[in-house]
């Protein structure tokens, strides 16, 4: 009614939009393969597994895509190919993540999905009830916010917390700024990559010389 009317501000356009992103999202497809995952030495058995099936699309382009959601939803994407990042136009970067499983006690934080799912790769038999986020680099303040909600989540279970980002700088000093905002009571553990930079490095690595020995062996099968 006209006497009840009460002036507010001129609203303001909003630049990051997630209706957008979800629309756009809507026309990718969920995939258990990719060839530039594959390239990079995933295996076609993680994408199929319980911890991360789902969780990788694919648009029209051939690009991998990795969900960014926060408590609401889907807020973003990261858009990934060879020589090619990109993030969605109107999105806001959250954390991308795995599937949570209710008996996971574990909870492996690292800076991309493809660092995610290298170490599941080298090492899910150490412990398989994991689950995963992944901040996307560096982070800000509400992807913090996230990322100590999840760690109070996994203290609160009763599970370990694993800060496993870069071997570098940057990687060094976002480690110490998650194990700052965790819990007094949470158990926190360090990995860093045993070779390269980060896991996907590490896993690529341990490939090569996997395959390598392979090579080797074949050899040494045929000598006389």
């Amino acid at each position: 009614q006209p006497d009840k009317y009460i002036p507010r501000d001129k609203p303001q356009p909003v630049s990051r939009d997630r209706l957008k992103v979800i629309k756009a999202a809507s026309s990718f497809k969920v995939v258990q393969s990719h060839p530039y995952l594959e390239k990079r030495g995933i295996s076609q058995s993680i994408l199929k597994s319980d911890c991360f099936i789902g969780t990788v699309a694919i648009d029209n382009r051939g690009n991998a895509i990795f969900p960014h959601y926060d408590s609401n939803g889907m807020t973003g994407f990261t858009a990934k190919n060879e020589n090619y990042t990109g993030f969605s136009k109107g999105g806001t970067k959250a954390l991308w993540q795995s599937k949570q499983k209710e008996g996971d006690r574990r909870l492996v934080i690292v800076e991309s999905p493809i660092d995610a799912m290298s170490y599941h790769q080298l090492k899910s038999k150490d412990n398989p009830h994991t689950r995963y986020i992944s901040t996307g680099g560096t982070i800000s303040s509400s992807q913090l916010e996230l990322v100590e909600t999840a760690m109070a989540d996994m203290t609160t279970l009763g599970g370990e917390i694993v800060i496993a980002t870069d071997n570098d700088e940057a990687g060094h000093k976002l480690a110490k700024t998650l194990a700052d905002v965790a819990k007094a009571t949470s158990r926190i553990s360090r990995h860093v990559p045993k070779f390269g930079q980060d896991w996907n490095e590490s896993l690529q690595y341990e490939r090569q010389r996997e395959l390598t020995r392979q090579k080797q062996n074949k050899s040494r099968g045929w000598s006389l």
